[in-house]
């Protein structure tokens, strides 16, 4: 229960200062700057994504079973350095042919970013070590104070580029931390650091479809925002982005309550597998009715809570955040049958329903957004998230108990059996 309290208040003083970066950036600069804002800081999350993906849960679990650096936690830091060169590559190719809006300035500063990213666990070696407390403390003293130096920043220069120089620094002090206590704590073998075939294969065949997971998720969460800046523009972007990050508030409790909660399922599945199903019905279940009462609760009060937080250059268009409300009802049970599928070892499962997801979304965004503006977005993102989170599980053999644990958290939601 500390646990979850600590990881909770972590969650929200972290998601919650951006949050509020952002509402000041487009009260006090606008549009226009909300959407420069947002593009640059997908980009990095595609290209540090590119970079970690799938290696944050190996390296995961293994801190949470073991006081040794393993040659698992060591191969995943072998391939960020090798993502990270190729990411690099690819951002100088893709420069030239789409983000061309990407100077030499932000350049450096992205590829800074996916530098510190090669250091980015310590979130995951403190919560599987049970010390989400100090972490807790850490992002106060830390990230609090560096929160308002930002703020000066962007205040004072009125562009929101410096908030990004400060992140830099702001990464590398955490990343010193984490090495401290990585030095403190574990053992280091050398054995752990050659590389043997048959466990590197083996190491291979987990880490590949996390990883393809990962990308292919991140580029389709994100596909929107760039579709959206290249038809109509930064600002229209900035307004779609300051409803929807509204809307995407309900995924801060959810998801902290879930990752605190991996450790148990993990041992629930081994010690009781009825158990551990019962477990994942009632998280779906509990973050249904959560999401339901979100969408209910923003159809009514969507327009004030913008003009509220953003301002009038915002208003009239609060309908984006009731529709993305939507989706957000199938993320937020998504994320348990992801919870399932890490406890199962089912990691082909998500690239499977990943890949689809893309395909839909970025079709469907070229499609609707030229005919519907930012509404177009909207539709894309509940559709998509309905069939990825949803409906995929039952086309697939092994995902077919998520999806009917899914199913029967919805009939205990609407009471399917009375009504019977």
């Amino acid at each position: 229960m500390k646990q979850t309290i600590f990881n909770l208040l972590d969650r929200f003083f972290k998601l919650g200062m951006l949050f509020l970066l952002s509402i000041f950036i487009g009260r006090f600069l606008g549009p226009e700057s909300l959407g420069k804002y947002s593009l640059i800081t997908s980009v990095i999350l595609v290209f540090s994504t590119f970079i970690t993906g799938g290696s944050d849960i190996l390296i995961f679990r293994d801190f949470s079973l073991k006081n040794i650096l393993t040659k698992s936690i060591i191969y995943s830091f072998y391939a960020r350095i090798f993502f990270l060169v190729l990411s690099i590559l690819f951002l100088l190719v893709f420069r030239r042919f789409y983000f061309q809006n990407i100077t030499d300035e932000i350049f450096y500063i992205i590829c800074g970013f996916l530098l510190l990213f090669l250091f980015n666990a310590n979130e995951q070696y403190f919560i599987s070590r049970g010390n989400t407390d100090f972490f807790f403390k850490l992002t106060v003293i830390i990230c609090v104070p560096f929160f308002f130096i930002k703020i000066f920043f962007i205040h004072f220069y009125s562009e929101v580029i410096f908030k990004f120089y400060i992140d830099i620094v702001e990464q590398f002090f955490l990343v010193l931390v984490f090495i401290y206590f990585l030095c403190k704590f574990f053992v280091f073998k050398k054995e752990n650091f050659s590389i043997s075939k048959k466990f590197f294969y083996k190491w291979v065949l987990n880490f590949i479809p996390l990883w393809l997971n990962a990308i292919i998720v991140i580029l389709y969460t994100k596909a929107d925002q760039f579709i959206l800046s290249e038809y109509l523009g930064m600002s229209e972007l900035g307004k779609y982005m300051a409803s929807i990050q509204i809307s995407s508030i309900i995924l801060i409790p959810v998801s902290a309550l879930l990752s605190s909660k991996l450790g148990l399922l993990l041992n629930l599945k081994i010690n009781n597998p009825t158990l551990f199903e019962d477990k994942v019905k009632q998280y779906t279940l509990f973050v249904f009715r959560i999401a339901i009462l979100w969408c209910v609760f923003l159809y009514f009060f969507s327009g004030i809570i913008l003009n509220l937080i953003f301002g009038d250059k915002f208003s009239g268009t609060s309908i984006y955040m009731v529709l993305y409300s939507f989706a957000m009802i199938f993320n937020c049970t998504g994320m348990v049958a992801g919870q399932w599928i890490i406890v199962e070892k089912l990691y082909w499962i998500p690239t499977f329903r990943s890949v689809i997801g893309l395909i839909l979304n970025v079709f469907l965004n070229f499609i609707l957004i030229p005919k519907c503006g930012v509404l177009g977005a909207c539709y894309s993102a509940i559709f998509t998230s309905f069939i990825t989170n949803f409906i995929l599980y039952f086309f697939s053999s092994n995902g077919k108990t998520v999806f009917f644990l899914q199913l029967a958290a919805l009939g205990q939601t609407f009471n399917l059996k009375k009504l019977l």
